[in-house]
This record gives structure tokens, C-alpha cells and sequence, in this order.
């Protein structure tokens, strides 16, 4: 492993190294990850990125996926309606998905309205109803290929919307050649 210290390069066998747990190093740790998030500081855009980067630790292409369905269902807004009032959401929840993020957040003392509510809402609605689609963003490469794959994949079996082949094939274009570029 390549280290530095106090602008000094050297290197070290990772069986070496040991991880930092304190809250100096998980602060430089989040600094650090801050600094890859593509999108205007404390845009949602950025909220969202850090969400799904740093709580829900999915890698890059994965949660350019994520996003990606989220620009098209909802243009990144946590309280917008649609389906004549159906569903609702950062995803468009649906019917009785609608119903289980409004009861989940009342619940657990957030506000559904809120861009926070309805992230975790996410992180708790992935695996315990769509594991197979958590375990496949979780597994996809980080890459640009990756950021396609997440999103084609999300849609299809997660957003289900009607055309489910066009517009996950949409959504994958827009993951991989303009969100997952952006630097």
C-alpha cells in the first residue's frame, strides 16, 4: 500500500496497516469523500449523491444508477405528485409503496415530505422488499459501464415503469454518459 505522512510517499504491506475508527479519521474519510460528489454543494443532487456514497455505501456507478431514475421519475423532488396523484417522491413510490414510505416515516419520526425521509425510506425499502435489486447495484462495477447496468437495472425491476425496456434503456444511457462522467 502506498502511504502518506506528512507529505513523505512510502510504501507498506497492507498486513501492516490498520484502520483508523476515530472521529478525526471518519471526519478526513467524509472530507475526502466530499470531494469526489460531482454535484453543487448542498444542491439536492449533492444530499442525494452523499446518501447513497456514504450511508448506503454503494459505489460511484451505483448510485449514479440510483439517480439517474430519480432525475426521470421526479426531477430530484421529494414532494412532487403523480399517476393523477398515485405516486410520490425522490421514486414515485406507487399505490401501496406510497402508503409504506408515509406509514415508515411516521413511524420512524421523519418526514416523508423530506428529501432525508424518503432516502432512508430507500435504504430500508431495498432490502427488505427488492433485495435482488440492492444485491445488483451493490455488485456492479465501478465504472461507466456499471453506472448503465445500476440504472437499466433499478428501473426495470425496481421504478417499473410502463415501457420497462425503453426506459431502462433511457435511464441506463443518462446514468453512464452524463451523470457518471461528471467530476
Amino acid at each position: 500500500a502506498m502511504v502518506t505522512r506528512n507529505g513523505t510517499i512510502g510504501y507498506l504491506p497492507f498486513a501492516c496497516l490498520k484502520k483508523d475508527n476515530s472521529p478525526e479519521a471518519a471526519q478526513a474519510m467524509s472530507e475526502a469523500q466530499s470531494k469526489l460528489n460531482p454535484f453543487a454543494k448542498d444542491s439536492t443532487e449533492y444530499i442525494i449523491f452523499n446518501f447513497l456514497t456514504n450511508e448506503m455505501k454503494l459505489n460511484r456507478a451505483a448510485a449514479m444508477g440510483v439517480m439517474a431514475n430519480m432525475y426521470w421519475e421526479s426531477g430530484y423532488k421529494a414532494v412532487i405528485d403523480g399517476d393523477g396523484g398515485t405516486s410520490y417522491g425522490l421514486c414515485q413510490w406507487h399505490a401501496g409503496r406510497k402508503t409504506r414510505l408515509i406509514n415508515w416515516c411516521t413511524e420512524n419520526g421523519l418526514d416523508c415530505n423530506s428529501v432525508e425521509g424518503q432516502l432512508k425510506f430507500l435504504q430500508y425499502e431495498l432490502p427488505n422488499f427488492y433485495p435482488s435489486v440492492d444485491s445488483y447495484i451493490r455488485q456492479v462495477e465501478n465504472t461507466a459501464d456499471g453506472a448503465y447496468d445500476a440504472a437499466y437495472y433499478f428501473c426495470f425491476n425496481f421504478e417499473a415503469p410502463a415501457n420497462r425496456t425503453a426506459q431502462s434503456t433511457k435511464r441506463g444511457n443518462y446514468a453512464r454518459d452524463t451523470l457518471f462522467p461528471k467530476k
